[in-house]
C-alpha cells in the first residue's frame, strides 16, 4: 500500500514537473537566444554599412521578407549604394553597437541599442559621426530570426544623404 502511494506521488511530480517544462517550452524559455538575437542585429549594421561603401548588399537573411521593414532596407540600400558610388564610395563606413536592454517575449525579442554610424567619404575633411538609439525588434521563426522592425525614435534609421553632404 505505502509503495502504491509512494509511485502515485512520484507520478505526480513528474507529470507537473513535464506540465511545467512544456508550459515553459511554449513561453520560449528553452528557445530564448539573447547572444543570437544581438548577432543578428550585429549582421543587419554591418550589411548596412557595406551599402555606404558600394557594395551591392542583400538582407536575406537578416530581414524578414515581405515585412515593410524589408522593402525600406532594399530602397534605402539602393539610393545609399548609388550616393556611395556618386561620391567615390566611403572611406570610411564603420558602426558600433552599445547595447542597453534585452527583452523577450512570445518568440520575439526587443533589442535596445545606441548605434554609432561613423562615415567618411573622400573629400570629406572630417568623418560623419551620429548615434541614435534603436529599439530593434528580432522575430524568432523556428530556428531562424529575423528583424521585423527597427524604431529610431523617429530620428530614422540609416544616416541619410542630407547628413552626408
Amino acid at each position: 500500500m505505502i509503495n502504491k502511494i509512494i509511485t502515485m506521488i512520484a507520478a505526480a511530480a513528474m507529470v507537473t514537473a513535464a506540465g511545467g517544462a512544456v508550459y515553459a517550452d511554449s513561453c520560449g524559455v528553452f528557445r530564448r537566444d539573447n547572444d543570437a538575437a544581438k548577432a543578428v542585429v550585429d549582421k543587419y549594421m554591418e550589411a548596412v554599412m557595406k551599402s555606404y561603401r558600394g557594395d551591392d548588399v542583400s538582407f536575406r537573411g537578416i530581414v524578414k521578407e515581405g515585412c515593410d521593414f524589408w522593402y525600406y532596407n532594399e530602397y534605402n540600400n539602393e539610393l545609399i549604394g548609388s550616393i556611395s558610388r556618386c561620391a567615390g564610395l566611403a572611406d570610411e563606413a564603420d558602426y558600433t553597437v552599445d547595447y542597453s536592454g534585452l527583452t523577450y517575449s512570445g518568440s520575439s525579442y526587443t533589442v535596445t541599442a545606441d548605434v554609432t554610424q561613423h562615415i567618411k567619404y573622400r573629400g570629406m575633411d572630417e568623418p560623419i559621426d551620429r548615434t541614435t538609439r534603436h529599439t530593434f525588434t528580432v522575430a524568432q521563426d523556428g530556428c531562424e530570426m529575423y528583424i521585423v522592425s527597427d524604431d529610431a525614435g523617429g530620428a530614422g534609421n540609416l544616416l541619410t544623404i542630407s547628413d552626408i553632404l
